[in-house]
């Protein structure tokens, strides 16, 4: 998977890079990948750049410092002319040949980029390329203006002593981890200086989306650790949601930006949608409220999507709303349906406008039907972990060649099921995406329709 698709990237993206662990590397990568789209680039910097990265930009163009009131008009006038010949413009102060140093461009400068029909792509801090760092009191240097942040992290800090030797301000990091200098980095430490209001998210502007990247992964053991850091830094951040200070997404990128296919994963919030309004004509009685086991059919399918790993569970009620609620674990969140009698396509557009009021940080969404008892929290799990590695607009599970329940549904395809009518499920929209399948064995198959079906379910579901 390539960064722009990672970054779910917008032809006026700013996007400021900030963290240690390849930040550099990250950027130009990035800028690369736009150019190969067909679009323009801008790479900039409000801190230093080494003299041997000016070479990772095809054209250099640098402001230059004029008496204080004048405008730099000509080193912009510049600037357009090189963009006009060059897909890709790196655009600094000017070089410090003494420290052998490219000086940044200063938040006054900035807001004439705006201007340009271009994106914009900025290295807001400096790291002294060591894999972990904490800001300064000084730093980063983010114009208001940027729409995402991405805070970089080395997967090879982990396990190493917090130290000078491979922290950038190692008392810092041990003050927002609450931990001392000379400990053993582990994931915790660094998911809580990645989510930190003085940390990674420090000085971020308050509309921008917030990404974290793991770089330098390129083992299956540190894929592992890595997914650790992931879930560790997507746990801190659920449970303390103030730490951050911004409202969108925060995403974790597990990758090694110095490779063909940057990105291996993608973690992010996923809910799990129960459709539970329906009104259960052919059962003759509510199906959610059916005996299975020693819960109810609806309590069941809640638990196991409560035990997987998606990030929060949504029942969708409707008809006997106040006897199913009574059923629903607390943990879930219960949406009620007014027009549950028009078809189930209502019960997918209450989940999605819910989703996308109550929950605006969820990429994905997984449906689930009531009456579907023997699916697992591994089901919901595999289809998590396809899209994390895809980010394709549909994940399926498929039995036997067959499309089956549970569907996930990615973001960017949620104003679809919005014009869903009748009793159609989110499979109208199939033939308009690309689709990956997750292959499963029958067990999971079987529908409570009527009472037949429901005491053919009691006499084949394992115990």
């Amino acid at each position: 998977m390539n960064l722009s698709h990672a970054l779910r990237l917008t032809p006026h993206d700013v996007v400021a890079f900030v963290g240690a662990g390849g930040k550099t590397t990250t950027m130009f990568r990035l800028a690369n990948e736009i150019v190969q789209a067909g679009g323009r680039v801008i790479t900039t910097t409000t801190t230093r750049l080494g003299l041997d990265q000016l070479s990772l930009a095809p054209v250099h163009v640098q402001l230059h410092p004029l008496p204080e009131g004048s405008e730099p008009s000509g080193s912009f006038d510049e600037l357009h002319r090189a963009l006009e010949k060059s897909k890709h413009v790196l655009f600094t102060g000017e070089i410090d040949h003494v420290e052998k140093k490219v000086r940044g461009v200063s938040l006054k400068d900035f807001g004439s980029l705006r201007d340009f029909r271009s994106l914009v792509l900025i290295e807001a801090d400096g790291s002294k390329q060591l894999p972990f760092k904490a800001p300064a009191e000084h730093e980063p240097v983010i114009p208001d203006f940027a729409t995402q942040v991405v805070v970089v992290v080395g997967v090879d800090a982990l396990g190493k002593p917090l130290t000078n030797e491979y922290v950038h301000r190692p008392e810092i990091v041990a003050r927002l981890a609450q931990t001392r200098v000379g400990s053993i980095i582990n994931s915790e430490i660094i998911a809580k200086v990645l989510t930190h209001p003085d940390g990674g998210f420090k000085n971020v502007p308050p509309s921008a989306r917030v990404s974290v990247l793991i770089n330098k992964v390129e083992s299956d053991e540190q894929l592992k650790a890595a997914r650790e850091i992931a879930d560790q830094t997507l746990r801190v951040l659920r449970s303390t949601p103030q730490r951050s200070g911004v409202g969108e997404t925060l995403r974790v990128l597990i990758g090694a930006a110095n490779q063909n296919d940057p990105i291996k994963e993608v973690w992010s919030r996923v809910t799990c949608a129960v459709l539970a309004a329906g009104e259960s004509k052919r059962m003759g009685s509510p199906k959610q409220l059916l005996k299975w086991k020693d819960k109810t059919m609806l309590g069941h399918i809640v638990d196991v999507a409560l035990g997987s790993e998606s990030s929060e569970t949504l029942v969708i009620v409707g008809a006997e709303a106040e006897k199913v609620r009574q059923v629903i674990p607390p943990r879930a969140r219960t949406v009620f349906n007014a027009r549950y009698q028009a078809g189930q396509s209502e019960s997918v557009k209450a989940a999605v406008a819910a989703l996308q009021t109550a929950s605006p940080d969820s990429e994905a969404s997984i449906f689930l039907l009531t009456d579907q008892p023997n699916i697992t929290p591994q089901v919901i799990n595999a289809l998590i972990q396809k899209w994390r590695e895809t980010l394709v607009p549909i994940v399926c599970t498929r039995v036997n060649g067959k499309r089956a329940n549970p569907v996930l549904f990615d973001r960017s395809v949620w104003h679809e099921l919005n014009e869903l009518t009748g009793d159609t499920g989110g499979r109208a929209i199939f033939d308009r995406h690309e689709i990956v399948y997750v292959d499963w064995d029958d067990s999971i198959l079987g529908e409570a329709d009527t009472p037949e079906d429901y005491e053919r379910l009691i006499c084949t579901s394992p115990l």
